[in-house]
């Protein structure tokens, strides 16, 4: 805080229906029991991962990104190997 500089940041999912925001609580349950969470969490992961180069660039060097995920991504098998590969296109992104 003293200092201004930027450490940090957290990966938020949003929908907007008609221009109202679906709260998240709602559409997540929705993807959760339709079985699409794991993609959609993939999603969110590839995003991140592209949007890192220019988030570091802003924060000025090594920040953390922080990252929700569901307990359905982490019974999917793939789901390590997506989070390493993740880390291996940001190095100096700590993924939290």
């Amino acid at each position: 805080m003293t200092t201004g500089d930027v450490t940090g940041v957290e990966a938020l999912a949003r929908w907007s229906r008609a221009g109202d925001l679906v709260p998240p609580d709602t559409f997540i349950k929705l993807a959760e029991d339709s079985g699409l969470i794991v993609p959609f969490g993939l999603r969110i992961l590839q995003m991140v991962t592209a949007d890192a180069p220019i988030l570091q660039a802003a924060a000025g060097g090594s920040f953390a990104v922080g990252v929700n995920i569901s307990a359905h991504q982490l019974r999917d098998p793939e789901f390590v190997a997506q989070v390493t590969s993740a880390m291996e296109q940001m190095p100096d992104v700590t993924l939290i």
